[in-house]
């Protein structure tokens, strides 16, 4: 991950989702991939999606996998995220550390947080960070925008507090330019 975010580089690597639409998604467990359920709405979706994240080995190569929808597949409409199986063994094979997760996060205005995307690009296939300041907020959905310059992001971002702890999901651009995200806490 791109340094200067403020938040640790171990904790908080997204993927590259490829199927019908693409986007990011992060580890919940070691056989969990969390995403935005516009990215994967059906069991077609799911057994048609691969995940693609750069691996720990020092060449830099991608490792893909395909989705396991037999195994898990899991989706809630109101707060719009997936949860489906990705294979055992994918996540550590790529130095990936699944996510934590905490009590619910109570949000503040302006308060700072970190959106990580992974990169699509082969020549880079890193995560980088983008600060984000809350607008708004309730009982399911944050909306935030950039610190600095463009709030650009895939679905299914994962968005985290300074120290690392998964509070959020992106699944929508906001009408303001920032960013809609799904309580994650």
């Amino acid at each position: 991950m791109e340094a200067g975010a403020g938040l640790p580089a171990d904790r908080c690597h997204a993927v590259w989702i490829r199927g019908a639409k693409s986007g990011n998604g992060v580890l919940l467990g070691r056989e969990r991939l969390l995403t935005a359920r516009p990215l994967i709405s059906t069991y077609h979706d799911a057994s048609n999606t691969a995940v693609e994240a750069p691996t720990s080995h020092p060449s830099g190569d991608i490792a893909t996998c395909c989705l396991d929808p037999a195994s898990c597949l899991l989706y809630n409409q109101t707060l719009e995220f997936s949860i489906v199986a990705i294979p055992p063994g994918f996540g550590a094979a790529c130095g990936l550390v699944p996510v934590l997760m905490g009590e619910m996060h109570s949000f503040s205005k302006g308060q700072l947080l970190i959106l990580v995307t992974s990169s699509h690009d082969p020549d880079t296939g890193h995560s980088h960070a983008i600060r984000l300041r809350v607008d708004e907020w309730d009982d399911t959905e944050v909306v935030m925008h950039a610190t600095e310059g463009s709030s650009s992001c895939e679905l299914g971002s994962p968005v985290f507090t300074i120290s690392g702890q998964l509070v959020a999901l992106v699944v929508r651009k906001a009408k303001s330019g920032g960013v809609v995200a799904t309580r994650a806490s």
